[in-house]
């Protein structure tokens, strides 16, 4: 998106190794396509970049551990399915 001044990674590897690249790559300056979207994002889990950014992982990353996730599994099915039939309805 070169008239804004983006990037857009679409392939695994591509997507891997900008991830990874945090120097070329700086996510703390905003990953909005426009400055308004960076503004309201900024320092939030995917606009940050270290050491923030391993804080914010190293906060969320334990009640979205598999063995955490599977005891709220059954409440959270129910609530999508009455979200799901409402909106069908």
């Amino acid at each position: 998106m070169e008239a804004l001044g983006n990037y857009a990674f679409t392939r695994y590897d591509v997507v891997r190794d900008g991830l990874s690249d945090h120097e070329m790559f700086v996510s703390g300056l905003g990953t909005a396509a426009d400055d308004f979207g960076c503004q309201h994002q900024w320092g939030n889990t995917v606009a940050s970049d270290r050491p923030r950014h391993t804080t914010l992982r190293q906060a969320i990353l334990p009640p979205l551990a598999l063995n955490n996730v599977s005891k709220v599994k059954s409440c959270v099915q129910k609530v999508a399915d009455t979200i799901v039939d409402a909106c069908v309805r």
